[in-house]
């Protein structure tokens, strides 16, 4: 997604003479696999230190985005704002909500600088991302629940790392990159599987923990604890996630 972004920021500031070329997304995208990479292999020493500046950078961007463009009534906000849904599903930046960004402040300045805030958020989501993607293969690979286990395990002495997982999460990462050259749309569907599949692990979570609350059945033991705000935030977690997961299965047009 961040390369789509960048490849839609472009498309903005030079609609006139760029030629919007699947591929060019594919290459963004092995370009963003690449960076991130680096993170969690030259810079992995100081992965929590900087996790921890990208949560800031996250928190006061979403905060950043949310005010203008949201204020506090973000739904209606956001939902003036679309203007006509025809034209921004057909914008030539293949990202509708840079289209939004333009739409409400009629200046690619404006919204090339919002898209940069999300582009910043996503890039350290990615970062994080990565970092749990290969260090769960690593665990799989230590227990022998995948093939190449032996091999997979083995940790750098060098780098102090799984340098070899983080290797394949490159290769999966990109190959599934190269999707979008055959078909925006399949891409498209992969990741909206990734979605839903976080939406589901959510769901069943925080289900079982309403079922054992309302139960009265004692929670196993936990060094962390909501109190008694735990049932009440639960429940505004599923009111949350389960329209979210609703919706998720339907198409994004008519077919």
């Amino acid at each position: 997604m961040v390369g789509s972004c960048i490849q839609g920021l472009i498309v903005l500031n030079n609609l006139d003479t760029y030629i919007f070329q699947a591929w060019h997304g594919t290459l963004l995208t092995t370009a963003v696999i690449l960076c991130v990479s680096l993170f969690n292999t030259l810079l992995a020493a100081r992965l929590p230190l900087i996790e921890g500046v990208l949560l800031i950078l996250h928190m006061a961007g979403l905060f950043a985005i949310i005010n203008p463009l949201w204020a506090l009534i973000r739904g209606a906000t956001f939902i003036f704002c679309i203007g006509d849904i025809d034209d921004v599903l057909a914008s030539p930046t293949y990202e509708p909500f840079i289209q939004v960004f333009y739409d409400a402040t009629q200046s690619n300045t404006g919204a090339t600088v919002m898209t940069l805030i999300l582009l910043v958020m996503l890039t350290s989501a990615c970062i994080r991302e990565f970092a749990t993607a290969s260090r769960q293969l690593w665990s799989f690979a230590r227990d022998q629940g995948v093939p190449f286990s032996a091999w997979l395990w083995h940790v750098s002495p060098r780098w102090n790392i799984p340098i070899r997982v983080v290797l394949v999460s490159v290769v999966i990462s990109t190959l599934l990159s190269f999707i979008n050259i055959g078909s925006y749309v399949a891409l498209n569907a992969i990741n909206s599987l990734g979605v839903v599949s976080l939406l589901v692990s959510y769901t069943v979570t925080i289900t079982c923990l309403v079922w054992r609350r309302l139960s009265g059945t004692p929670l196993p033991p936990r060094k962390w604890s909501l109190g008694r705000y735990g049932l009440t935030i639960n429940l505004i977690g599923l009111t949350f996630v389960l329209p979210v997961l609703f919706f998720a299965f339907w198409p994004l047009a008519r077919t």
